[in-house]
């Protein structure tokens, strides 16, 4: 007689997978228990800017910035496109436009933004903020057992990691904090690759490594990769050293494959992005007075360590809560593990992770390291905070499974499950009452003055304010002519830098912008909280801000008579956009007595469709930002021989007399090149994890 099912339930539970998952997931859950009463974790109240604050109002904290104008508004920019049967190739809400895949805060391909394709966009957000959290502890406690920890070793790394201030505060920032979700699953599939060398095992770790880059976070993918692949080199034996050498080549080369759809756009921007100019040579950059800058003393000193690993006070972080932006407070019980695991200090491998965390710790310390990076890799252009605030605690945690270990292993092992108990109860009351959570309704409320800035940019009209334009605007399909983006378009910007400063290239704060420039870029419309300045009438108001309009404005996309060969950019100073155009190469003849009509039929993010009526040849100039992969037909016909580079930065074409139907469509050949080679890898990976274990 076979027992009833139900006697199997008490092993399971029992089981040490299931308790870490019951300890880690719980933990999580109640952290974030407001958002289970419509509250959500994105506190929007605490932003300064167009809605949540005076314009005057002094900077808060930066950690409740980068999720409301990049992770959420790219999020639900991504999930309108595909709901709607599109891929978001093409973001039209920023720079006149500019391209989405190689954004590194997008995503679009990562598992963990799934949900959006399908649920409420606040909903989503939930599930992936939990999901991440939960995802990335148990992740360290699989790595841990792998590694041989006791089980309440692992789930006390899983609890620092998930609790941890980085993973905590820049949670909903979903493109960093997947990055180190998928991280220790990537190296325990190298683990179990070094174990077993075997296709089926190759084909995870390929896999792993696939799903980390696809997170969207370039530079954080980028060092979780060397990372991944400095765990293959540390844990190497010689025994069938061909055989690991193909295997690991292979798993490592299919996980770059398959992500080679979102890698090969992300190459043809940073191709075509702005670079500050830099004359640093290696002597420079290895001079100690600036490698250590400000200075070694005051840089190695206890006080600056505090200040910016506790306390969070970064230069440019400032303002209420700024502790908790990348700090790298883990709890008494974690750091009393952390210092415990130098019981380990015999075995090299513990060696070998206590000099990544010191390493990462010194990019982190000393900021003038970066420049180091820089050189060595001129795309990675970044500040380190973030980025090795979450490379450095996940180091941490496996330090702290170390250390738990080895307590529990030799005289503590009694103690094991009151000091997990110990460690949750500490953790969390940490963050009690810390997190800010915000009602759903606020997230981005509606009202008179956007619902009016949303009808008047349905033309192909831009916005511009001078107070700053960031993505906040996306969510509300109204585009802008400047904005924020992590790759920054070279010509684009270098016409705006032309004839302004530029004042902050991170933040693109660009000052008294000349009007020819506001013409080309379509910018009709401004927001400020200044009067309008002459020329512009105030059509609505909403507490402090104003939204202005250009009185007799040009459309955004016309006729112009006269074309000017282009030398240099700050040539747009000197002529009338609205008869005149630069043209980049060879000028095409134009028709300059020759009346025409436009008139746009289609507007979407990948495609613009206008309807042209002329009396003689002319030329078209629109204020859609130039860019590789656009492609113009004429009634049907490609006509590639007819577009232009016009006024540095945009598209345009010229057009024979008599009446036309014109149409830009986005269709990037790196989207098409990448395609083929993910889909090839992917084929491949099927073929050894599938066929070839079968073939005898």
């Amino acid at each position: 007689m076979q027992p009833p099912k139900y006697a199997t339930l008490p092993k399971i539970i029992r089981s040490p997978l299931s308790i870490a998952i019951l300890i880690i997931a719980g933990a999580a859950f109640f952290l974030f228990g407001p958002i289970f009463r419509g509250d959500v974790p994105l506190p929007t109240r605490s932003i300064p800017g167009l809605m949540w604050g005076a314009p005057n109002k002094p900077a808060q904290s930066s950690i409740f910035r980068d999720r409301i104008v990049q992770a959420y508004p790219y999020h639900l920019f991504a999930a309108k496109a595909i709901q709607s049967g599109h891929l978001p190739l093409w973001n039209n809400l920023i720079f006149n436009g500019t391209t989405f895949f190689a954004n590194g805060q997008a995503g679009v391909w990562s598992l963990f933004k799934l949900p959006f394709w399908w649920l409420a966009p606040w909903l989503s957000f939930t599930i992936v903020t939990l999901l991440q959290s939960v995802v990335g502890g148990l992740g360290i406690y699989v790595l841990g057992r792998q590694l041989g920890w006791k089980p309440a070793a692992g789930i006390i790394a899983g609890l620092t990691l998930t609790l941890s201030a980085p993973f905590v505060m820049r949670l909903t920032v979903t493109t960093m904090s997947a990055v180190i979700a998928v991280l220790p699953w990537a190296l325990w599939a190298v683990l179990r690759l070094h174990e077993r060398l075997t296709w089926s095992a190759t084909t995870t770790v390929s896999a792993l490594i696939a799903v980390m880059i696809f997170a969207g976070h370039v530079q954080l993918a980028a060092f979780s990769f060397g990372l991944a692949v400095g765990w293959t080199l540390i844990w190497w034996r010689c025994d069938q050293w061909r055989r690991r050498l193909l295997l690991f080549t292979l798993a490592f080369s299919l996980g770059l494959g398959l992500t080679a759809v979102q890698m090969m756009p992300v190459k043809e921007a940073l191709d075509q992005a702005y670079r500050q100019p830099s004359h640093r040579t290696w002597s420079t950059v290895l001079n100690p007075k600036r490698l250590f800058k400000p200075n070694i003393k005051q840089a190695a000193s206890l006080a600056t360590i505090v200040d910016q690993n506790v306390l969070g006070n970064e230069a440019h972080y400032r303002g209420p809560g700024n502790y908790l932006e990348g700090n790298l407070y883990i709890g008494p019980l974690a750091l009393l593990f952390i210092a415990a695991s130098c019981l380990a200090w015999r075995k090299w491998w513990w060696r070998w992770l206590t000099a990544t965390a010191i390493l990462i710790g010194g990019l982190y310390v000393f900021p003038g390291w970066w420049d180091v990076v820089g050189k060595i890799a001129p795309w990675i252009t970044v500040t380190p905070v973030w980025r090795t605030s979450f490379m450095f605690i996940f180091v941490l945690s496996l330090l702290t499974g170390i250390g738990a270990n080895e307590l529990f292993r030799r005289r503590l092992s009694r103690w094991a499950w009151p000091l997990v108990g110990m460690t949750v109860v500490t953790m969390l009351w940490q963050w009690w009452g810390i997190l800010p959570f915000a009602p759903r309704a606020t997230l981005f409320p509606q009202n008179d003055l956007l619902t009016r800035a949303y009808a008047e940019t349905r033309d192909g009209t831009t916005l511009w304010t001078p107070n700053g334009t960031l993505d906040q605007f996306m969510p509300y399909d109204i585009p802008v002519a400047m904005g924020y983006d992590s790759v920054y378009p070279k010509q684009y910007l270098e016409l705006w830098s032309t004839n302004a400063e530029l004042r902050q290239r991170n933040q693109l704060h660009v000052k008294d912008p000349s009007p020819q420039l506001l013409a080309v870029a379509g910018a009709n419309l401004m927001l400020t909280s200044d009067p309008a300045p002459s020329g512009w009438e105030t059509i609505t108001t909403s507490g402090d801000w104003k939204l202005a309009k250009k009185i007799d404005a040009q459309p955004a996309i016309h006729a112009v008579q006269k074309l000017i060969p282009e030398q240099n950019p700050s040539q747009l100073s000197a002529i009338d956009p609205s008869t005149t155009a630069l043209v980049a190469g060879d000028l095409p003849a134009v028709d300059v007595n020759a009346t025409t009509a436009v008139a746009v039929i289609q507007r979407t993010a990948t495609k613009l469709q206008l309807h042209i009526t002329s009396s003689g040849s002319t030329a078209v100039v629109t204020n859609l930002q130039s860019y590789p992969g656009w492609r113009l037909s004429i009634d049907g016909h490609d006509a590639g021989a007819a577009q232009l580079n016009v006024n540095h930065a945009f598209l345009g074409a010229t057009v024979d007399k008599g009446t036309h139907t014109l149409t830009f469509r986005y269709a990037p050949q790196s989207m098409i090149i990448g395609l083929v080679i993910s889909l090839a890898s992917l084929l491949l990976l099927l073929i050894v994890g599938w066929l070839v274990p079968k073939i005898k």
